[in-house]
């Protein structure tokens, strides 16, 4: 600018200057971003103008870095600014946007199987419905450690399943809430002890012979699986494992007595077989023992018929009558 005093009496003009600079308004822009997060995610603000600064209402909940990155950190709001300093005598502005930060899921079961199973039996586990992106972790490979019977997909929020080995079993499930947000690791189920079905480990079913009198030795069997065993003890006048009248008490193992025989000494042996079933908490149907072998008590030798005692006598040269037992 030029102010100018012009001169007079033949004198010249006199002038003075002096510089003005006009300064731009400044202006933030206009602020875009997705305006939702996860914690722990990341979302990203912008602004149309350059050259400004970003910071958080709250570096509790979100935090923003230098270049607009946001990273959740607890459940809440926050107000994120970009200011662009003023220059030249003008003041600085700013533009606010918020952004909302969704907790993480915390799946949890509604249905699980029971502390103890069997093997092949059909298992039901079952989180939250109405979920995105469900994933089950099931351990193992499928055919040979499990088999799905339904459900299991992203979709279902379900999975019935029977397990076709023994051992602790736990299931696995994550997904993705309404919010979009998944949780950082899958929640498994409590964990359940698969049991094998009942079987017979063992047996001491070997053929004894005895004399009238005597005593054999008793015979075992040896279960395995849960539960509590139950034994019924048979015996048989023929090497078979049906048909049998029942002896015994219920024990693992039985003393064979000589009242089970109807006759002693006529050379008829006698077999026995045990059925273990399983009372409470077991898995599968009673399982039958081996046959035993032969069971056979002989008769004593007894004297029916004594030489005769009346004695005699002969002469020399003659002979004696003949003498005998029966």
């Amino acid at each position: 600018m030029t102010y100018t005093v012009a001169g007079t009496g033949g004198c010249s003009d006199a002038t003075a200057s002096r510089t003005i600079t006009i300064t731009a308004v400044p202006t933030a822009g206009t602020l875009s971003g997705v305006q939702e997060v996860c914690i722990g995610g990341e979302t990203l603000f912008t602004s149309t103008a350059s050259g400004g600064t970003w910071s958080s209402s709250n570096n509790a909940v979100a935090t923003i870095s230098s270049s607009g990155e946001i990273t959740g950190v607890t459940a809440g709001t926050a107000t994120m600014t970009y200011t662009v300093t003023g220059t030249g005598g003008c003041a600085s502005v700013f533009e606010t946007r918020d952004v909302t930060v969704h907790a993480l899921p915390t799946p949890t079961f509604t249905l699980q199987a029971n502390p103890q199973v069997c093997l092949d039996e059909q298992v039901t586990y079952t989180t939250q419905s109405g979920m995105d992106n469900y994933d089950w972790s099931i351990p193992g490979d499928e055919g040979d450690e499990y088999i799905i019977i339904s459900g299991g997909a992203e979709t279902d929020h379900s999975v019935t399943l029977i397990w076709k080995s023994a051992g602790s079993k736990s299931v696995g499930i994550n997904y993705t809430n309404v919010n979009g947000c998944t949780a950082v690791d899958p929640v498994f189920s409590a964990d359940s002890n698969v049991e094998p079905d009942i079987s017979i480990d063992s047996e001491s079913l070997a053929a004894q012979t005895i004399c009238d009198g005597g005593a054999f030795s008793p015979i075992y069997v040896v279960p395995s699986g849960p539960g509590t065993f139950h034994y019924q003890w048979y015996k048989n006048t023929s090497a078979s494992t049906t048909g049998g009248t029942p002896v015994g008490t219920d024990s693992d193992s039985y003393l064979p007595l000589q009242s089970d025989f109807s006759a002693i000494g006529d050379g008829s042996p006698l077999y026995y077989y045990a059925v273990v079933s399983q009372t409470s908490g077991g898995c599968g149907d009673p399982v039958t023992s081996s046959i035993s072998g032969a069971f056979i008590v002989k008769e004593l030798v007894q004297i029916t018929s004594h030489p005769d005692t009346t004695g005699g006598v002969e002469c020399f040269g003659d002979g004696f009558p003949s003498i005998s037992v029966t």
